[in-house]
């Protein structure tokens, strides 16, 4: 049971008839969309202090990732060039 006042009510009842919705309806999705904006608040902040406590590019329990993807592509992109130059390829 949630009370209103009197003005709140005619508020509500004239927005419901101007979108189509039963009072029910209107404050149910008002307050889905309250929740979901919360949620996406919550999870963004997580990010966010996730990575100002790890930064992207420091090292971790499993290393330096950025550094490790880094020299991998540089390895693979050599051998792709290699390949490319024994196969007569230039370019």
């Amino acid at each position: 049971m949630v009370q209103f006042s009197t003005e709140m009510v005619e508020a509500l009842d004239a927005e419901a008839a101007r979108v189509g919705l039963s009072r029910s309806s209107l404050i149910r999705s008002a307050v889905d969309a309250y929740l979901a904006t919360s949620r996406e608040r919550t999870i963004t902040k997580q990010l966010v202090d996730g990575y100002l406590a790890i930064p992207q590019g420091a090292e971790d329990e499993w290393g330096n990732l950025l550094a490790g993807t880094r020299d991998a592509t540089t390895r693979t992109l050599q051998r792709l060039d290699e390949e490319e130059e024994s196969a007569g390829l230039s370019w």
